[in-house]
């Protein structure tokens, strides 16, 4: 396992271990709101520490970095928290911009799928151009989610892309278009 920075240690140890036979940790959910609203409020190192702390092949070693960066969403995707929101969207939208293995940006993405607006949609067609089907996928997805808004976008990307690519663009153009006639 790689070595934690400070930061993310610090976040990390308030995630209670796993108990025998459970598939989620048993966080108390008052101090798990507190736990999430800690750390946006430490901004935008201590949520960079928790994805510098993701292991690329998702061997169950990172789970607390993996469970705190999608309780993050789910905390941040409440009415009240419309600000923590944008500003974690816009961490995890500048993230798979980044040099990062794209086993960790697909899991950025799949967050993003829960939370992205408009816009996250350049930075999440950007990886329709990926190598790595999982990331194209889960790109893909996440535009669908954000649905007609997206369109533009994958509209531009359509050219710049190979056959798995633009096969997922058809896809999710026809996913939105379904989204809109019902």
């Amino acid at each position: 396992m790689k070595s934690l920075s400070p930061n993310a240690e610090t976040w990390l140890q308030r995630v209670p271990e796993l108990e025998q036979n459970r598939l989620r940790p048993g966080m108390d959910p008052v101090k798990a709101e507190v736990l999430f609203s800690d750390i946006l409020a430490a901004g935008e190192s201590a949520v960079l520490s928790l994805i510098d702390s993701l292991n690329p092949v998702d061997d169950g070693k990172d789970w607390k970095a993996r469970h705190l960066l999608h309780g993050l969403v789910t905390f941040a995707s409440k009415p009240s928290q419309a600000e923590q929101r944008k500003t974690l969207e816009a961490i995890y939208s500048t993230q798979i911009q980044t040099e990062r293995p794209s086993e960790v940006k697909t899991f950025i993405v799949m967050q993003l799928q829960w939370m992205a607006t408009k816009d996250s949609c350049s930075a999440l067609a950007e990886q329709l151009s990926s190598v790595d089907p999982q990331l194209i996928d889960a790109a893909s997805r996440a535009l669908v989610q954000i649905g007609s808004a997206s369109v533009q976008c994958l509209m531009e990307q359509r050219e710049k892309v190979d056959v798995h690519g633009r096969l997922a663009i058809d896809h999710a153009m026809k996913q939105i278009q379904k989204k809109t006639r019902s």
